[in-house]
């Protein structure tokens, strides 16, 4: 019966991309046009404040700037260039103030270029435990944004994500 099921599952997953009837932002990603330098660059600034806007922004400075820029947005002292605050999904709710600084010296420090950091997570095994362990190695990097990252890692940059073992692991 389990197999049944797990047949069942695949087969609405693979429905799922086929209909483009999921998470809209892996559409759209999968269909912008980004180099891959900047489609890196995206992922860490998402992955941070789970906001498409910020991270679009964020992702055309390279380098030391995309850090700078990176570190006024975990601030949150200034207006964003496209007014108000620097926006946060509610699931990054945590990634702010003094945690959100301390996070984005510790990945500046750990990272010459923000690409370095998605490099460093497709470096070694490819299952969903071990892409999990990766991410919650950086700091404000907890369970849910790191199965989050695995999912994107593999649905949007190509990179397959074995996830067959999900069992036992809390979000």
């Amino acid at each position: 019966m389990r197999y049944e099921v797990e047949q069942r599952v695949d087969v609405f997953g693979r429905e799922l991309f086929r209909s483009q009837d999921l998470d809209p932002i892996y559409i759209a990603l999968n269909k912008a046009q980004f180099e891959d330098n900047q489609l890196h660059r995206w992922l860490v600034a998402y992955s941070l404040f789970y906001n498409a806007g910020a991270a679009s922004w964020l992702s055309e400075r390279e380098g030391k700037d995309f850090w700078q820029a990176l570190m006024v947005a975990a601030k949150n002292e200034t207006r964003t260039p496209f007014a108000g605050r620097w926006p946060r999904g509610a699931e990054r709710r945590h990634f702010r103030g003094a945690a959100a600084v301390t996070a984005v010296d510790a990945l500046q420090r750990r990272y010459a270029r923000p690409e370095d950091m998605i490099a460093f997570l497709l470096d070694g095994p490819m299952d969903v435990r071990s892409v999990i362990a990766r991410a919650r190695s950086h700091p404000q990097f907890g369970s849910w944004i790191a199965f989050k990252i695995a999912d994107l890692i593999d649905a949007v940059l190509g990179a397959e994500v074995k996830q067959d073992d999900l069992t036992n692991i809390s979000l």
